[in-house]
């Protein structure tokens, strides 16, 4: 919990340092709130502070040195203006109620540079750190204070801080933070625990089936870090199986730590699933414990699903016949038992005067449904009294558990900002884990968002959305249910549609080709597809909307496309070109561009005619539609070159090539990038047609220009001393050719990845070419 000094006409200006302060704690793996009084005035602090204190681990308060001498002094009043944090009798009762239960402790966080030994004497009888600047190095201080062994309030050590959360060595995948509220499933988590001990040269498999919003998902979590704290696996593996796309980039990250290549271009999903069970059983990496969240019955997960080996699998879904497919025993999780819905209640808000048959009254009315008796602990913990949340509840219909969570939302939005309203649309039309927002402040939205971080604060605050740091920045996750009732009462989604492609435009790339942008692409390639499946799905899109949604498809499939996984882009690209024609029309540039990159992936797969027919008429177009030196166009004619001389038809290739060639050195000069690449595809056209002296002449000055002018660990700098090996080669020159090569296969490791088709084909030409060389 971060609270600020409150001092008039300052509040906004406090606010924001708390946010950035609170993104950076988010990095290093705390989950913060922030507390935002000046923008709620509605907040009644006496209900408020002391839950919100209560419930956290930590207390920061951030302040000036000045406010915390009057604090300590006891100079502070209790106004609404100020001082309502440091009303000391108040303030001194959370801090011993959190001593006793050995949960927490208080922090000042003073933004001043001065160290400790310059405070009066007053202000060092306080736990007191430096924040000497809202960066990283700023909060190291805090940071090591949040970690270590500080001094309590009155100057007394305060109790040892908890070890910090497991390695990320130890977890693979995005497994989510331990839910800080979790409560009863003892049982439940019994079994598992039985379930892991009995693991060996059999991998045990469970199943946890039940409906959306029981907690299926947590309760998984929950075991895991159980697992880790004791020591029980080595590793932990989380992967996602709604669909097999999303299946196939988690399991990414479980193959790279199996040691195993991933998918490659021309393999089915089933091929490299195969290769990690066989890891799996093998013994490879491990004890473990592989969490498969949220099956469906479409992805095929039988050829992944290990039967030996030392593990465990843990399935959850919400088919309870497939969880008793896969699982010989499902473990059946559903709503809470009264007890223990009342018990979680009880811990979100322990400082209300709300008798427990209230409380039980909430929870029945929700049908102790842990999503809804959790939001319901929100809204009690945010001010809202027993009457009235139960007031706007119909009565609970366990068929439809969407309706109570739609009346839950509904009761909650008028205690929502707009910002806040339009940021959870815009978060119901993507993905709904690891929504990335560290560049919130930087979206340009349309109309432009009032204080969109505060926001986000509001709707972590209200439990509609959990913040999850992530090694890629801060991200955000919403519950599947939540995000399906605010679809369904949302009368208009076209605004979170809009809002949603500007979010994930700010966080693409430069450079989506370059491996440097390959992570990047890959969070948001989740997101990019549901974008893409609603507005598909709209009625009547705007022009400017389709037009940002299919430019951000089309990098997330070009990312794939240089990253190596070109099978899976050939689909996305398909789907896009379908797209831009649909709410473009066919003569529409970007319906070109999106053409032209499909024959570009048919092209890369070996569907080479198919590559042709696309790139002829695209051309045809592009000269009838932008005219004949368009950079567009010459970029058109390139690719049919290359087409064509894939498809040996090189003199026509040769023919296309040097015009091109000329007209960019023309248009757009010597030095262009576009411009080398040209000359580099018409030197290996000329290599294929024979005329490999005139190929060397052209790849030696196209390899000099690259290293010139991006670089000479550029992967296009790489390619192109890789071309001239291979014109080398051809001209007998076979130890240069060997000697330029090697260099190519040793930078490229560490560039694009041992892994990357490109990598592999060089590795195995140099194998080749040591080989003929050996036999001569």
């Amino acid at each position: 919990m971060i609270s600020y000094a409150h001092e008039a006409g300052e509040g906004p200006a406090w606010a924001e340092q708390a946010l950035s302060v609170a993104d950076l704690l988010d990095d290093h793996g705390f989950a913060t709130e922030i507390d935002q009084r000046h923008a709620h005035e509605s907040i009644d602090w006496a209900v408020y502070g002391p839950a919100r204190c209560t419930d956290s681990d930590f207390v920061v308060c951030m302040a000036s040195p000045e406010y915390v001498t009057a604090w300590t002094t006891e100079q502070l009043g209790t106004d609404s203006g100020q001082g309502n944090f440091g009303a000391r009798e108040e303030t001194r009762a959370i801090i011993d109620r959190k001593k006793r239960t050995g949960n927490g402790f208080l922090v000042w966080a003073v933004l001043d540079g001065r160290t400790q030994g310059d405070m009066p004497p007053a202000e060092r009888s306080v736990n007191w750190v430096a924040v000497p600047a809202v960066t990283a190095p700023g909060v190291s201080g805090l940071l090591a204070r949040l970690r270590g062994r500080p001094l309590d309030s009155i100057g007394q050590p305060a109790r040892v801080v908890a070890d910090p959360p497991p390695s990320s060595a130890h977890i693979v995948g995005p497994l989510p933070p331990r839910f800080p509220y979790f409560t009863g499933r003892r049982d439940l988590l019994r079994k598992l625990a039985e379930s892991s001990q009995r693991q060996g040269t059999t991998v045990v498999r469970d199943s946890l089936a039940g409906g959306g919003g029981v907690g299926k998902t947590e309760l998984a979590v929950e075991h895991a870090y159980e697992l880790l704290e004791h020591q029980l696996v080595d590793w932990v593996g989380f992967v996602v199986a709604d669909q097999t796309p999303r299946l196939i980039t988690d399991l990414t990250k479980v193959a790279e730590r199996l040691g195993v290549p991933p998918l490659q271009d021309d393999e089915p999903a089933e091929w490299f699933f195969a290769r990690i069970r066989e890891a799996l059983e093998g013994g490879r990496g491990g004890s473990f414990l592989l969490i498969v969240d949220n099956a469906e019955p479409e992805v095929p997960l039988a050829d992944l699903l290990p039967r030996q080996g030392n593990g465990q699998l843990v399935i959850t879904t919400r088919d309870r016949q497939l969880g008793e497919t896969l699982a010989a025993e499902p473990l059946v999780v559903d709503v809470f038992d009264p007890q223990t819905a009342l018990e979680l209640l009880r811990r979100r808000v322990p400082d209300l005067s709300i008798d427990d048959q209230k409380l039980a009254t909430l929870a029945e009315r929700v049908g102790f449904l842990p999503i809804a008796v959790d939001l319901v602990g929100y809204q009690l913990a945010n001010g809202y009294g027993p009457a009235e949340v139960l007031a706007g509840l119909p009565e609970f219909n366990a068929a439809r558990r969407d309706v109570t969570i739609g009346a839950l939302w509904q009761n909650t939005l008028p205690r929502l900002n707009l910002p806040a309203q339009r940021l959870l649309e815009l978060f119901s039309v993507l993905a709904p884990d690891r929504i990335p927002v560290g560049h919130l402040d930087s979206v340009e939205f349309d109309p432009p968002m009032d204080s969109p971080r505060h926001a986000l604060a509001t709707l972590q605050r209200w439990g509609l959305i959990e913040r999850i740091p992530t090694g890629s920045g801060p991200t955000v996750s919403i519950h599947r249910v939540l995000q399906d009732v605010v679809r369904r009462g949302t009368a208009e989604l076209a605004g979170g549609y809009t809002d949603a492609a500007s979010l994930l435009r700010s966080a693409l790339p430069a450079d989506v080709t370059h491996p440097d942008g390959w992570p990047s692409a890959a969070v948001l390639d989740p997101h990019v597809r549901v974008l893409l499946e609603g507005v598909d799905q709209a009625e009547s899109p705007s022009v400017e909307l389709a037009m940002a949604v299919r430019l951000l498809a089309d990098r997330v499939a070009t990312a794939r496309q240089y990253g190596g996984d070109n099978r899976s882009a050939v689909p996305l690209f398909e789907v896009v070109e379908r797209f831009a024609h649909k709410f473009l029309g066919v003569d529409h540039p970007s319906t070109l561009t999106a053409r032209a990159n499909l024959a570009g992936s048919y092209r890369q797969a070996g569907r080479t005619n198919d590559a042709i027919t696309i790139e002829e008429r695209v051309v045809e177009d592009s000269e009838r539609l932008i005219g004949v030196d368009h950079p567009s166009t010459l970029t058109a004619r390139a690719n049919l070159a290359a087409s064509y001389r894939q498809a040996g038809r090189t003199n026509d290739a040769i023919t296309i090539l040097e015009r091109v060639v000329e007209d960019r050195e023309r248009l757009i000069g010597v030095d262009h990038p576009d411009t080398l690449t040209a000359r580099a595809n018409l030197a290996a056209s000329y290599r294929q047609a024979g005329r490999t002296n005139d190929a060397i002449t052209i790849e030696e000055r196209v390899v000099e220009d690259s290293e010139r002018l991006i670089g000479v660990d550029h992967p296009d700098t790489l390619t192109a001393r890789a071309n001239l090996a291979a014109s080398y080669r051809q001209a007998g020159r076979t130890n240069d050719a060997i000697t330029l090569l090697q260099e190519v296969v040793d930078r490229q490791d560490g560039v694009i990845g041992p892994d990357h088709p490109d990598a592999v084909a060089h590795r195995e030409a140099l194998v080749g070419w040591r080989r003929e060389a050996d036999e001569r």
